[in-house]
């Protein structure tokens, strides 16, 4: 009967123990309003082999790909305010011009107008025409432009239109380069290589540097070393592009029977899920469960039916998929070496059985009569 109400009394205490209202308290009040109850959703659930860990470090590469800014090709150049314009007037005439340096004739005049900026207003001077508007032409355009209206003063004319300075094409370099600041785009087909030369490269090595680049509200991002290596992805620029060359913000979190219980920074390329839990601390040695450790991560349809999940069940969105790797088995060392970590995933190891097992006998302990009160207790019973 003490072993009893002693139970009953810690009950009461656990009940009243804390210093905030129980779970069940808040969700259950009559004054709650529950906004929002999630519904359950499907799962993956994917046994990390060689082949698997193989597949998805494979999927992993080209996500990270497909996620920078695809290459739409070049934007044809247009003259814009703040471009340098130099402008060359070429006509003939049969009874030919006076060409005073040489005191000769000649049936051809050239006549280059000084270097100008395109105004605010978007035009510029172009005698004997007065002032003409240029932006949003390309130079070929204002070429036709300007020579359909000269033809009204001067016979046949000839018009050569270069944009020698492109100042309303501009992309910003900033971070990690040896000098970030803003360029212009003088070339149709300037891509982002050469743009970064322009800065003079990366202030650092390739492989531990990551670049990102934001166009119209879109940023993609990946390693400076796959821009380098990987065609696809040295991109043509864009005006009013921004690209910043960082040190890459690498994280993954730990929860569970682990060293730590955390989220890990790293700063390598790619981190395997063997180093990532060595950085944890590795598995707690009686706590854990080997055959429990799991790796949390949304992939691609594409790559979930590779792994032979069943995606029908999934729609057309990521697949939310539960990587689960037996460290119990020799062999699966070697697959842990092999499974790249994503960005953000997260790793949650279980407890073993024996240890919740072991958790409940602890509190049970806790309450358990000794030998010396089950002795007492029973001379007490005795003696009457």
């Amino acid at each position: 009967m003490r072993y009893i109400a002693g139970l009953m009394a810690t009950a009461l205490l656990f009940g009243c123990a804390g210093s905030g209202p129980r779970t069940e308290s808040i969700f259950t009040d009559e004054q709650a309003v529950i906004a929002e109850s999630e519904q359950d959703i499907p799962f993956a659930v994917v046994a990390i082999s060689s082949r698997s860990a193989k597949a998805s470090s494979d999927w992993l590469d080209r996500s990270q790909s497909a996620s920078f800014i695809p290459d739409t090709g070049s934007a044809p150049v247009v003259i814009g305010p703040s471009d340098i314009l130099e402008v060359s007037i070429v006509s003939t005439s049969e009874s030919g011009f006076i060409d005073l340096t040489n005191s000769t004739l000649s049936p051809i005049s050239t006549t280059t107008l000084p270097s100008q900026e395109v105004g605010s207003d978007g035009m510029i001077s172009v005698p004997p025409l007065g002032r003409v508007s240029a932006q949003g032409q390309t130079a070929q355009d204002f070429e036709q432009l300007l020579e359909s209206r000269l033809g009204e003063v001067l016979v046949d004319p000839s018009v050569i239109v270069r944009i020698s300075e492109r100042r309303s094409a501009r992309v910003s370099i900033l971070g990690a380069v040896v000098n970030p600041g803003t360029f212009s785009l003088n070339q149709n087909n300037m891509f982002l290589v050469e743009v970064l030369a322009e800065a003079g490269g990366p202030d650092g090595r390739s492989e531990d540097l990551e670049i990102s680049l934001s166009r119209q509200g879109v940023t993609g991002r990946a390693t400076l070393n796959r821009v380098y290596e990987n065609p696809s992805l040295n991109i043509h620029m864009r005006a009013g592009d921004v690209i910043s060359v960082e040190p890459p913000n690498r994280r993954l979190t730990v929860l569970g029977a682990g060293g730590v219980n955390n989220t890990i920074t790293y700063d390598q390329p790619v981190i395997s899920l063997a180093e990532a839990l060595s950085r944890a601390g590795g598995l707690l040695n009686r706590r854990a469960d080997k055959k429990g450790v799991f790796v949390y991560r949304e992939i691609s349809s594409a790559a979930a039916a590779d792994l032979g999940i069943d995606v029908t069940v999934f729609g057309s969105g990521p697949v939310p998929a539960i990587f689960n790797i037996d460290l119990s088995k020799p062999q699966a060392l070697f697959a842990a070496k092999e499974f790249k970590m994503g960005r953000n995933d997260l790793i949650y190891i279980s407890d073993s059985v024996n240890e919740e097992i072991s958790a409940v006998f602890g509190v049970l302990t806790n309450f358990t009569p000794t030998p010396a009160e089950y002795v007492r207790d029973a001379t007490i019973g005795t003696s009457n």
